[in-house]
């Protein structure tokens, strides 16, 4: 059996050896994030510019459902709020028959896919309730300039 202070040696030793790769994995790690200080973006470019190339951006970092996508639906009548999928019928007269019918039980569904302009129009946040139309651009960029 070792004495104390052997062991107590043997520790101090060992903590000395973790604090010198605590400090070169910190040196490290700060070389990394000052030469990563404008990160590329997945298409290989810079700030996409048009909203076809923000659009093909978007579609690359967030795999999604192309089969089918949600769309908010708000009843200001009652406060409440939800998702359901967007519907090519919706609201058209003899063939859609709500509040009458529920969407998830309608013979007339019709999903329209999540495409280039149905992304545009998501991104635009254009969603139309029965009483009241509500639009809100996100302007990131323009925002970030004017602060």
């Amino acid at each position: 059996m070792k004495a104390p202070a052997d062991r107590i040696k043997e520790i101090e030793a060992e903590l000395h050896n973790l604090e010198a790769r605590r400090q070169g994995l910190l040196a490290e790690m700060r070389e990394i994030r000052s030469a990563d200080e404008s990160p590329e973006l997945p298409l290989g470019k810079s700030t996409p510019g048009t909203n076809e190339e923000k659009i093909d951006l978007f579609l690359s970092l967030f795999g999604a459902r192309r089969s089918v996508y949600p769309k908010l639906w708000i009843n200001l009548k009652k406060g409440s709020k939800g998702y359901s999928p967007a519907c090519s019928n919706e609201w058209v007269p003899g063939v859609c028959e709500k509040p009458r019918v529920k969407c998830s039980d309608c013979p007339n569904q019709n999903f329209p896919p999540l495409d280039h302009s149905a992304i545009f129009d998501l991104t635009q946040a254009r969603h139309i309730s029965n009483e009241t139309c509500f639009t809100m651009r996100f302007r990131r960029a323009q925002a970030r300039k004017s602060a």
